[in-house]
């Protein structure tokens, strides 16, 4: 008992005492002497003996368990580690098959998406090729109409009409390689320069018959179709009109006769102003206000005029029955001249300047010298006539 280290006294005290086998720093030598300290317990030593060796079988039933539990543990571990491992192989093949799939997902997609690129490319040029073949037939309906409406001379209609198919023809600029379209648009230009030429006529024949009061509605609805036709055409008109207008004065005022000579220059102006009264009462109801056609006359005739001035006292400088010039009647000529160009400056102040149809002047002051100097120009290379006159008349007044 003494083997066990106290098994007594444990069982006196109620609790077991600590076993010296099991000490970490367990001497056989000292337990020994522990168990054999006096020659009287020697008589033990079979007893101890017995108890060594049950210590022994219970050591080694304990390391047998022990090995026994350990030995099926590693084998449990090493079935769990190739579970593991096959599970982990597993789940490899799971991810490569999900590549695989991934990829050939990828694949399928970029085939689709070409798909969609290719069907929205033909869905675009469908709906292009739609558009364009509606309003290729829009523009063929539109150019029959204006022939027949050209041909009934209904002018505001033609002019609504007109405008449309130049807008329309614009979208097949870059198709008149095809033939058809190219024969359209040779065809829309072709009544375009029909219009034109009609409209033309209508003015000329409304005009020389004297039936513009009777007939002012149609062809204030063909200056809308001349608009139409754009500025080559306006320009074309107003230049017929005005020179329709400005023929009589050109036949009666320009030459060497008497009705030309400077005595008559206000008959010029008296003229003139006659003009633009017919063209208030009459004319201006036909133009459209914005192509300011009484200023474009009053231009021309201001050009036409100066130019018969430069002719005139040319002429008058070389007078061949020794006189010379009249210095009174030069400066007479030439304040009515100056009283004259104001009055037009007074009349088209609020106007465009006289040199363009399009270009709007912004300044007062650009628009106050429209016509100034618009005819007395011819006047200023012989002001020295005057200037050498006052010399001889200060030269010859006598002393005071």
């Amino acid at each position: 008992m003494a083997l066990m280290g106290g098994h007594t006294l444990a069982q006196t005290n109620g609790s077991a005492p600590p076993n010296p086998l099991d000490a970490a720093d367990y001497d056989p030598i000292d337990h020994l002497n522990t168990i054999f300290a006096h020659p009287s317990s020697l008589s033990s030593v079979s007893s101890v003996s017995t108890a060594l060796r049950e210590r022994q079988r219970d050591l080694d039933e304990d390391i047998t368990s022990l090995v026994s539990a350990q030995t099926a543990s590693d084998a449990d571990s090493i079935r769990r580690i190739q579970a593991a491992k096959d599970e982990l192989a597993d789940l490899f093949a799971k991810i490569d098959g999900v590549r695989g799939r991934a990829l050939q997902t990828e694949r399928t997609i970029t085939e689709m998406t070409a798909d969609i690129k290719r069907l929205d490319g033909t869905k675009r040029n469908l709906t292009l090729s739609m558009t364009a073949l509606k309003r290729l037939q829009m523009l063929t309906t539109a150019y029959e109409q204006l022939r027949g409406l050209s041909r009934s001379r209904q002018y505001r209609e033609c002019a609504h009409l007109l405008q449309a198919v130049i807008q329309l023809m614009a979208h097949f600029k870059s198709y008149r390689s095809i033939d058809q379209i190219a024969a359209l648009s040779k065809n829309v230009a072709d009544v375009q320069r029909e219009l034109l030429e009609q409209v033309c006529e209508d003015f000329e024949t409304t005009f020389a018959k004297g039936e513009v009061a009777m007939k002012k509605g149609m062809l204030s609805e063909a200056c809308l179709v001349v608009d139409a036709l754009g500025d080559t055409a306006r320009s074309r008109l107003v230049t017929w009109y005005c020179n329709t207008q400005l023929r009589e004065y050109r036949q009666v005022f320009r030459g060497n006769d008497e009705a030309g000579s400077l005595d008559n220059i206000a008959r010029r102006y008296s003229w003139f102003n006659r003009m633009l009264n017919t063209y208030d009462a009459e004319h201006a109801i036909i133009f459209p206000t914005y192509w300011h056609v009484n200023e474009m006359l009053a231009n021309a005739f201001c050009e036409g005029t100066r130019e018969d001035y430069k002719g005139i006292l040319q002429r008058s400088m070389r007078r061949t029955d020794g006189q010379p010039p009249d210095v009174n009647l030069l400066l007479s000529c030439l304040q009515e001249t100056l009283d004259f160009e104001h009055s037009l400056e007074r009349r088209f102040a609020s106007g465009e300047s006289r040199s363009s149809f399009d270009t709007t002047v912004s300044s007062r002051d650009e628009r106050s010298h429209g016509f100034s100097q618009a005819i007395s120009e011819a006047f200023e290379p012989y002001l020295s006539i005057w200037v050498e006159s006052q010399d001889r008349q200060g030269s010859s007044a006598p002393l005071h």
